[in-house]
């Protein structure tokens, strides 16, 4: 089951995950709810700091980032996604930042399509290197990896 760091409720949570990757991701995979609720990720969230509301009164969600421990020393940055309205105004950097701070293994990493050259200056630019790249059908993969932090 999903872990989520913020008090509110999941399915809400899962619901709005799902559709901003949805909407704001290049996934090969289409997100549910039921998906999202069944991963073994843990999501950090930022909501909006304008007190934009959805009709439901709940705050909207315009970032994520999900972490997966692969091995005992690593851990997968999974779905950065950063709402294209709130992009270039930080969020993505602080979630990010809030990721490798609660990051119990001493690596990370991510995986970046070799096309999205924005994410990849974005890691870059927060002490991410090369370590290896994957092949798939359409594209290439490359892994990025870092040392989660000075802890």
């Amino acid at each position: 089951m999903s872990n989520f760091i913020i008090g509110l409720d999941k399915s809400s949570i899962a619901e709005q995950i799902a559709t901003l990757l949805n909407s704001n991701n290049q996934l090969k995979q289409h997100y549910t709810y039921s998906k999202v609720l069944a991963s073994e990720e843990t999501y950090l969230l930022e909501l909006d700091g304008y007190n934009i509301r959805h009709t439901d009164n709940k705050r909207k969600l315009i970032g994520v980032v999900g972490l997966l421990q692969l091995e005992e020393n690593v851990t997968l940055i999974k779905h950065l996604c950063v709402d294209n309205k709130y992009r270039n105004k930080g969020v993505a950097t602080s979630l990010l930042k809030q990721a490798l701070s609660v990051c119990e293994t001493k690596y990370v990493q991510m995986r970046v399509r070799s096309d999205n050259i924005p994410s990849l200056n974005f890691a870059e630019k927060l002490g991410f290197l090369y370590i290896y790249h994957e092949t798939m059908a359409k594209y290439h993969i490359l892994v990025l990896g870092r040392i989660a932090s000075d802890k």
